[in-house]
């Protein structure tokens, strides 16, 4: 199972595969930049991350892109900074 961003009860429209990896990607850069205050290595481990992202990009195969991104989302919850990143606005 996948977790979303966005609570259940304010779901009103069926969200693509596309959209839950970028809404994984966008969630797994802002534990990045919770857990490195300094830019450089903020910068270092995203592009690391990115580079985690593009090499499953071509998987044809809905099953095994269904199990990587809930895999994904279950090693993002296991590693997650306790304190996450807010931003000041």
């Amino acid at each position: 199972m996948s977790w979303s961003t966005i609570p259940p009860h304010l779901r009103t429209r069926l969200i693509s595969h596309g959209q839950k990896v970028c809404e994984l990607y966008k969630a797994a850069l802002y534990d990045l930049k919770a857990k490195n205050r300094d830019v450089l290595k903020y910068r270092y481990h995203a592009v690391l991350m990115r580079a985690r992202f593009e090499e499953n990009r071509n998987i044809k195969d809905a099953v095994l892109a269904r199990k990587m991104l809930e895999d994904g989302w279950a090693e993002l919850k296991q590693i997650e900074a306790p304190y996450p990143y807010k931003c000041n606005y």
